[in-house]
């Protein structure tokens, strides 16, 4: 529940096990290299061996399977989307190395294939467009090269515009008045009308002039056979490159056999790729490498053992500096699968405290208020249960599973409170009226006021919460007068407020102590708020740190988002609740109302639970850690692989 303490190592090895020492921190899976320095040491020199070919030889590899899953996709079961990428041990996957050439032979002849039905493909749709074209000559027997004779000029081709034989040749005639030309319109296309025109060959001059005055032009499909034959030429040709096209698509589902080992081939050197990366930040001398990096002291001892046992090395280590160490949260069952939340906003600072167990704590309490139905918190948690349990899902979806199931019991349990079992009074339904109020809240039965109420209650206490954290961080660093006069005073205004709220629905007395309190409480801000400044400003200062109630005024009315969100859900609930019963009457009735309320019921459970996982988060960020957290700590990368398709299991 807090930033783990870091060692700053250095790792001196001989230059021979560079790569091997590489490869078992990339396994180990706990080791920054972050620590090295921008420029080598005194004596030694850095690597600067190129990596992106084999990054390219990674790429091919998930060219080849995007291919293969195109013509073959493999079969995964429907969940398959929660059990993260297939596992194996470490042996088999750098067994793969070995046959990596024979495995790239069968990724380039996949791509060979691929280039070739591709273009395949491109040739078919220059042949149904040509094809398209010819379509308007098929009633011509003569070839589009056409030209004429000896004695004789002809032209085949379109005009704009749709003509008949007489619009034809009197624009001919008033282009060529003199010459005698003969024309005939043979079909249109595209708002284009086909012709054929003839003239004799001493008049070819005026013939093409006046052809070209009426935008004649030549098809772009010029071949020696007639438009009929050409057609069928070209179908020919389509059925044959969808032949080519199928038996390529064939031989490429052949190499199915191999997706699992290309998976691993692709890994392999994306892994590879990663080592010379880091190989590259190494400082190096004739015989020797020195590796440099951060790792929790918490795992010091493994790498130690991890390196000792298998190598000639010598390790040396020393407390990290906060400012500069990369941060690891940690955690426990509860609040581990909230650290998602805090790296969401910024890892903390050296000055900073790992905000997540206060934040766990509200985000898992107001996500169920705001979703607030027993029923929806129910699936959620089964559901979030179930695939965490049976599905082995990748670290962080499994942490996002745990963040999940945890509001959905928040939202089991609140929504028990207001009474609410998709929209339905399920306990009175069940026990008949209870002894007492039930259910305890129902804000939609004459009960929002008292939910508004509850709301910003709730509000307050996390407001009090951030600013006894920054009243906690304030005593540590600055004492205890600081911290009470910049923090504390502010808690006691707070709560004088609140007393007084109290008082004005409870006890009188309250009323009274709680506005001594609190305007007490401001006197005091505005007469030690500026003591840190000079001069006038001293007095100045402190009343402009008065104006800061207003801000927590607005935090205070942002609570009452829990109570919008809630109503929403048990409004919509009643809403397709009263739907299906509208239309339950008879069989076809009943097969309607249980339509309605599946749909109904996913729809409301989906939007609203989509809503109270954002607005809770604002909270969070917006109310919460404005009292205390800034964030901008650089998180902890461990030098791992990092596979698009498999993962290694870890060693038991």
């Amino acid at each position: 529940m807090a930033k783990l303490n870091m060692q700053k190592v250095s790792i001196f090895a001989l230059k021979s096990d560079k790569k091997k020492i590489l490869t078992a921190l990339q396994s180990l899976a706990a080791f920054d290299l972050s620590g090295a320095e921008a420029t080598p040491r005194d004596g030694f020199y850095r690597d600067s061996e190129e990596y992106d070919g084999i990054l390219k030889l990674s790429d091919a590899a998930d060219g080849a399977l995007k291919m293969l899953s195109r013509i073959v996709p493999a079969k995964k079961p429907l969940l398959s989307a929660f059990s993260g990428r297939r596992k194996v041990s470490s042996e088999e996957f750098f067994a793969i190395e070995e046959r990596s050439d024979e495995l790239m032979g069968v990724c380039n002849e996949i791509l060979r294939f691929e280039r070739e039905i591709a273009e395949h493909k491109a040739e078919i749709v220059r042949l149904e467009i040509s094809s398209e074209q010819l379509l308007a000559y098929e009633g011509l027997d003569l070839p589009l090269s056409f030209t004429g004779t000896d004695k004789t000029v002809a032209a085949i081709g379109t005009v704009p515009g749709l003509l008949s034989l007489e619009d034809l040749l009197k624009r001919l005639a008033e282009a060529a008045p003199d010459t005698e030309i003969y024309a005939e319109t043979v079909g249109s296309a595209s708002g284009q009308t086909v012709i054929f025109a003839t003239a004799q060959r001493k008049d070819e001059e005026t013939f093409t002039s006046a052809l070209r005055e009426i935008g004649f032009s030549r098809p772009s499909n010029t071949s020696e056979l007639s438009p009929r034959e050409e057609l069928a030429r070209i179908k020919d040709r389509i059925e044959a490159l969808e032949k080519e096209i199928s038996e390529g698509q064939e031989k490429i589902a052949a190499f199915a056999e191999y997706r699992n080992d290309i998976e691993l081939l692709s890994d392999w050197y994306l892994s590879k790729a990663l080592r010379i990366e880091a190989q590259n930040s190494l400082d190096n001398s004739k015989h020797t490498v020195v590796i440099t990096g951060y790792i929790p002291t918490c795992d010091f001892e493994l790498l130690k053992t991890t390196l000792t046992e298998k190598f000639t090395v010598h390790i040396e280590s020393e407390d990290a500096d906060p400012e500069e160490a990369p941060v690891k949260l940690k955690g426990n069952a509860f609040t581990e699968p909230a650290q998602s939340i805090t790296a969401m906003y910024a890892m903390p600072t050296a000055a900073d405290i790992d905000p997540t167990p206060v934040t766990s704590f509200f985000y898992y309490f107001f996500f169920g208020i705001m979703l607030g139905d027993a029923g929806y918190g129910l699936l959620m948690w089964i559901a979030t249960w179930a695939v965490n349990k049976f599905l082995d899902p990748e670290p962080n979806m499994r942490k996002n599973m745990k963040l999940f199931m945890y509001c959905g019991i928040s939202t089991t349990l609140w929504g028990l409170f207001f009474g609410s079992f998709f929209g339905v009074d399920i306990i009175t339904t069940i026990f008949g009226k209870l002894p007492f109020k039930y259910p305890f809240i129902n804000p939609m039965n004459g009960d929002a006021v008292i939910m508004l109420v509850l709301s910003l209650a709730l509000g307050l206490v996390q407001i009090l919460a951030g600013l006894a954290v920054k009243f906690w961080m304030t005593l540590k660093s600055d004492g205890f007068l600081d911290a009470f006069l910049d923090t504390g005073l502010w808690i006691t205004t707070l709560l004088g407020f609140a007393l007084t709220a109290a008082g004005m629905m409870l006890l009188p007395v309250l009323q009274t102590v709680g506005l001594i309190v609190a305007f007490g409480s401001m006197a005091g801000i505005a007469v030690f708020g500026g003591r840190k400044k000079k001069g006038a400003m001293k007095f100045i200062g402190g009343l402009a740190s008065l104006y800061d109630i207003t801000g927590y005024i607005s935090d205070l009315l942002s609570f009452s988002r829990l109570m919008a969100l809630g109503l929403t859900t048990a409004a919509i609930s009643m809403v397709f609740n009263m739907l299906g019963v509208m239309v339950s009457g008879g069989i076809i009735g009943k097969v309607f109302m249980v339509v309605v309320l599946l749909v109904g019921h996913a729809i409301n459970f989906g939007l609203n639970a989509l809503g109270a996982y954002v607005h809770t988060l604002r909270l969070q960020y917006v109310e919460l850690f404005s009292k205390f957290y800034d964030g901008g700590g650089r998180a902890f990368i461990p030098f791992a692989f990092k596979g698009k398709y498999i993962r290694i299991k870890e060693d038991k």
